[in-house]
């Protein structure tokens, strides 16, 4: 009798064990299955810093535009955040009315909402479609400002004036180290409402080529 009574708590005992090990191994807390969501902990969040140079196309001669983005990151597939550009170079205004007698310069910026949508960022390569949606300033400025640093200040606007710009592109990225990306594309910038005198929309509009460097937790 007492073997019998041994015996059945053994089996009671092993039993409760054997069903204690099956919880933890089929627990959903243990459950690792991977699951990809906008604002999950698996994915998190990031950001970065970009420093862009670009080649353009700019009222028929060709310029060079400088800018950078400041971009907050979620679940490492799109980008948020703003981003500008500036013309550190000069572009002849090509007068052919003759209203104005000194040389002038078109002087030209824009910035704006940014947003990217980031495919495949765990490549070493993948891409990216960047769209820039925003305001810009286009203006007329004096030449002889920058002819004759000597003779005093004498920069002036001629004219100016403001417009909407919303510019698409692709970008082909590179993931260098852990915080650091290079960035290599084009864009085609879309103005519309300026209305300075003898440059049209399509004069501001045209093609961008160039890259940059992003830095950031990505």
């Amino acid at each position: 009798m007492k073997k019998l009574i041994l015996i059945t708590l053994i089996m009671i005992c092993g039993n409760l064990i054997f069903a204690q090990e099956t919880e933890v191994i089929y627990s959903e807390k243990d459950d690792k299955r991977p699951m990809n969501t906008l604002f999950g902990d698996n994915k998190g969040f990031g950001g970065h810093l970009s420093l862009n140079v670009r080649g353009a196309e700019f009222y028929d001669q060709t310029t060079l535009l400088l800018g950078g983005e400041l971009v907050f990151t979620l679940s490492h597939a799109l980008n948020i955040g703003v981003a500008g550009y500036g013309m550190p170079t000069r572009v002849d205004y090509l007068d052919t009315q003759n209203d104005y007698i000194a040389d002038l310069n078109v002087e030209f910026g824009y910035g704006g909402l940014f947003i990217e949508p980031v495919f495949f960022d765990q490549q070493v390569v993948h891409f990216t479609v960047p769209v820039l949606i925003g305001a810009g300033w286009a203006g007329l400025s004096d030449a002889n400002f920058y002819n004759n640093p000597g003779a005093g200040y004498n920069f002036r606007i001629y004219e100016e004036s403001s417009f909407f710009i919303f510019e698409p592109g692709i970008n082909m990225e590179v993931n260098l180290v852990r915080h650091v990306k290079l960035t290599l594309g084009g864009s085609y910038r879309l103005v519309n409402g300026s209305d300075l005198n003898q440059v049209s929309d399509s004069d501001l509009s045209g093609f961008s080529f160039g890259g940059g460097i992003r830095i950031g937790w990505f």
